[in-house]
């Protein structure tokens, strides 16, 4: 075990250096270790390019000020596997890569709970070959799974996940450039998981249980998510008691599939949406009370289909016809 208690200005339980590939931690807990925020500090702190890097079997918990595990992109291959990452506070993830390119990315049978920001992230920038799969993220405070930027040439793959009373998302899929397809390079499929809340929202903004949209884009995202296959998910409990609204499942962009989801007891079932008009050209992204943080791209065009059951569904895209069937 590693422990940071009574340990001053000690805020990285482990730190792997710069440019230091081919790392394996195995088998150990680190915890207790208290750093000034989510993103200088945490229980184990990756400073930058390293690759091959392998993380199994390890308990990350209480690193009060910091993550859990941080990374910096670019990036090639992190495995991580079966970690709990738990009661990180200040804007912290329990598990976060961020900036630039992050490529072969694995993170499996893990359990991520309790942080003050969110669960599982890869943030700013682009990533492929992307693998999240039985994963269990409860109680975080804001997303889920936050994914910024999925593309190829790899497969993108989110699968068979369970994420219960995480804050305003359960999954977001931010500036997505997918293939469109189920299979194959370029992919970006989000499938098979179960996202509920059975608890009450105290955030008063739009909620989401998955949301596909254009959030945060930066040099290297493209402008219009495209091509994200939402597909066999159960999605349950979005529901916003202020005057803001919980969606089932929300898709921006072009060239999306949602395809025989489940979708119950939310507020609206499903929603295709693109910027609400006005909507000037890359612009800064404008609220619309109506949508779940509406931009401002115009498009939003893709098939729903009728295998999507679903309590409600929404389409408040201009011009757009959405087959569904009712539960």
């Amino acid at each position: 075990m590693a422990g940071g208690a009574g340990l001053a200005g000690m805020g990285k339980g482990i730190q792997i250096n710069n440019a230091i590939t081919g790392v394996t931690i195995k088998n150990l807990t680190v915890q207790n270790f208290a750093g000034l925020n989510g993103n200088t500090d945490a229980g184990i702190y990756g400073i930058g390019g390293n690759n091959n890097l392998l993380i199994r079997g390890v308990i990350l918990q209480n690193n009060v000020g910091g993550s859990g595990f941080y990374a910096n992109g670019p990036v090639n291959t992190v495995t991580i596997d079966s970690v709990t990452s738990s009661g990180h506070s200040t804007n912290a993830r329990g598990i976060v890569i961020w900036n630039g390119l992050k490529e072969n990315i694995s993170i499996t049978n893990c359990e991520v709970f309790n942080n003050n920001c969110c669960g599982v992230e890869l943030q700013d920038g682009q990533a492929s070959g992307v693998t999240f799969e039985n994963n269990n993220i409860h109680d975080n405070f804001d997303n889920g799974i936050g994914l910024m930027g999925l593309q190829g040439p790899g497969e993108n793959l989110i699968k068979g996940n369970t994420l219960l009373n995480n804050g305003r998302f359960g999954i977001e899929i931010k500036n997505p450039n997918g293939s469109g397809l189920t299979t194959g390079a370029g992919r970006v499929v989000i499938e098979n998981n179960t996202v509920s809340r059975t608890l009450a929202i105290v955030d008063a903004r739009d909620i989401a249980g998955i949301a596909v949209f254009r959030r945060g884009v930066l040099a290297g995202n493209v402008d219009v998510p495209y091509g994200t296959v939402v597909q066999n998910n159960t999605v349950s409990g979005y529901v916003q008691t202020s005057t803001s609204e919980g969606f089932g499942i929300v898709a921006e962009g072009i060239n999306h599939t949602i395809s025989g989801n489940n979708v119950s007891g939310c507020d609206v079932g499903v929603q295709r949406q693109s910027g609400h008009l006005p909507c000037a050209a890359s612009s800064a992204p404008v609220r619309c009370p109506i949508h779940i943080l509406r931009r401002n791209r115009r498009a939003a065009a893709g098939d729903c289909n009728a295998g999507t059951r679903h309590a409600q569904l929404s389409d408040r895209a201009p011009s757009c016809h959405v087959p569904h069937r009712q539960t």
